[in-house]
C-alpha cells in the first residue's frame, strides 16, 4: 500500500539565498513521497535503473529523511526512546537489536524515483531550472529523463544540477521530467568526514535535506 503523507520542511531552505518565494508557482519542493528500491547487488547501474519506464518500483521513501529514520518509511509516530530506526534498511532484519544496529550488515545503495511537471508561471519562462538536494550522505548520481546530470560526494552540504536542457515537453506541451537519484553510504567509511556517526551514533544514509527545483536567469549567482 502507497504510504500517504503532507508535504514535511515545506518552508524554503535557504533564507538567505532565497530567490523565490510562493512554493509551486515560483519555486516546487519536491519533498515527500519517492519511489525508492535497495540495490544489495548493486546491479542497478548496468541494468539502467535511471532510464524512464512505466514500471512501479517496490518501495516508496519519503525524502528529506534518512533511510535508517522511522520518518522515512511514514513511521515518525511510532518513534520513541526504544524504537529510533528502521530495520528494513538492514540485510537480516531479524537479527538486528538494539546492541548490535550500529555495525550490522545493511543496504549501501538506494534509489530515488520521482516524475515532476514545469509549473506553467510566469516565473519560468526563459529561465534555466536548477534543481538542488540540500544533503545526500555520501556518494550521488543523478539523471534527468535517463540522461546524466553528474555526481555529487560529501553528505553534509548543498549541490545542484541544471536540468533544464533534459526536460520533455509531454502531450498538453508541458515540460516534465523523472528525476533519478542513486546514493551509496559505505559502511566502511574511515575514508569519509562522518563525524558522530562513526562509533558514537547510528549511520544517516541517502537523501536527508530538502529537494527542490528553482527558476533561475540566465546570468545569476551561483556561489558566494
Amino acid at each position: 500500500m502507497r504510504t500517504r503523507t503532507f508535504l514535511p520542511r515545506p518552508e524554503y531552505p535557504r533564507p538567505d539565498r532565497q530567490r523565490s518565494f510562493v512554493q509551486g508557482v515560483d519555486w516546487f519542493n519536491l519533498n515527500g513521497a519517492w519511489e525508492f528500491r535497495f540495490d544489495p547487488e548493486r546491479v542497478g547501474l548496468v541494468e539502467k535503473w535511471f532510464v524512464p519506464n512505466a514500471r512501479q518500483w517496490s518501495d516508496q521513501i519519503i525524502v528529506p529523511f534518512c533511510w535508517e529514520s522511522l520518518a522515512a518509511w511514514g513511521e515518525a509516530d511510532a518513534a520513541g526512546n526504544d524504537n529510533f530506526f528502521s530495520t528494513r534498511v538492514f540485510r537480516n532484519p531479524l537479527d538486528v537489536n538494539h546492541s548490535n544496529y550500529r555495525s550490522a550488515a545493511r543496504h549501501e545503495v538506494g534509489w530515488y524515483r520521482r516524475a515532476i511537471r514545469i509549473p506553467e508561471e510566469e516565473a519560468w519562462s526563459g529561465r534555466r531550472v536548477i534543481l538542488t538536494v540540500g544533503a545526500a550522505d555520501f556518494f550521488t548520481q543523478a539523471w534527468c529523463n535517463g540522461q546524466d546530470l553528474g555526481t555529487n560526494e560529501g553528505g553534509f552540504t548543498p549541490f545542484e544540477f541544471d536540468i533544464t536542457d533534459t526536460l520533455e515537453r509531454d502531450g498538453s506541451g508541458q515540460r516534465c521530467g523523472t528525476i533519478v537519484f542513486r546514493v551509496e553510504d559505505r559502511m566502511c567509511n574511515h575514508d569519509q568526514p562522518v563525524g558522530k556517526q562513526w562509533g558514537w551514533y547510528s549511520s544517516a544514509s541517502g537523501i536527508w535535506q530538502t529537494v527542490f527545483v528553482e527558476p533561475r536567469v540566465e546570468n545569476h549567482i551561483k556561489r558566494c
